[in-house]
């Protein structure tokens, strides 16, 4: 998989100490370093994923570690399987790969705003069309609608096809953890406010209604009558409670916890 715009490291931690992992080995944990231009991106990282696991929508940990310029976010694989120091990979596919777009061209990780539907970029209905092919009924596209839900409440404009993906275990595939979920539209002198996919036709992130993501949910046809309302509603409720309780981390301002809630 490509690296992305953020350096990142592959480290195995096993019994508290860390390894770099060589020839075929595989890593356990990826360290992201703090960037000088974003001092506060890591906490930000941090806390869209704390807001994640309350949700349910996430199941790995992650922690701050160090602080200024030699600050890491430490983050734990979930497409890994490791007992004692044997890891095991499970397979991962992102949207980029599963909708077979061009993984050469960086534009075509987004839905094209000029040209919505152009069958060479992503869209959350063609993610969906894919989902509701997988084993496990309806499930995954459930949580699909719930993982936009979150993505627009966080103001996350980085959900592009890499950043969606579905894990493939031995029984069956499932829509993976949310990963990178950031709240970049919450931040000062933000000009562009546009998502990465288009919510019931709208991409501006500003213009989103509880009822755009209801009918997007239902534009999918793969869910039951009433469904999408009922997802979309009982994540709102649950953010609302996730914000009340998840523990801020040091270093996100303020101005982003005010208009998250």
């Amino acid at each position: 998989m490509l690296a992305g715009y953020q350096p990142k490291l592959l480290l195995a931690r096993f019994g508290g100490q860390w390894y770099l992992p060589r020839g075929r080995a595989h890593s356990t944990h990826i360290l992201k370093p703090r960037l000088a231009g974003r001092p506060d991106g890591l906490a930000r990282e941090c806390y869209g994923h704390a807001l994640a696991v309350k949700l349910g929508l996430a199941h790995y940990r992650t922690e701050l570690i160090g602080r200024g310029i030699r600050q890491y976010l430490v983050i734990e694989r979930y497409d890994r399987e490791v007992n004692g120091e044997k890891v095991t990979l499970i397979h991962q596919e992102d949207a980029a790969q599963a909708l077979g777009l061009d993984w050469v061209d960086e534009n075509a990780r987004f839905q094209n705003p000029d040209a919505p539907h152009d069958s060479h970029r992503p869209s959350a209905y063609r993610f969906a069309e894919l989902l509701g092919s997988l084993r496990g009924k309806g499930q995954p596209v459930a949580d699909l609608l719930r993982r936009l839900t979150f993505t627009v409440l966080i103001g996350d404009n980085d959900a592009r096809a890499k950043n969606l993906a579905v894990l493939h275990l031995p029984s069956r595939s499932v829509l993976a953890d949310v990963y990178d979920a950031v709240p970049n539209l919450f931040q000062e002198g933000r000009v562009n406010c546009n998502l990465a996919l288009a919510i019931d036709g709208s991409f501006d992130h500003r213009r989103i209604s509880a009822s755009h993501l209801i009918r997007e949910g239902e534009r999918w046809n793969a869910l039951g009558g009433g469904e999408a309302e009922r997802i979309v509603t009982a994540t709102l409720a649950d953010f609302a409670e996730a914000l009340d309780s998840v523990i801020v981390p040091s270093g996100v301002p303020a101005a982003v916890t005010t208009q998250l809630a």
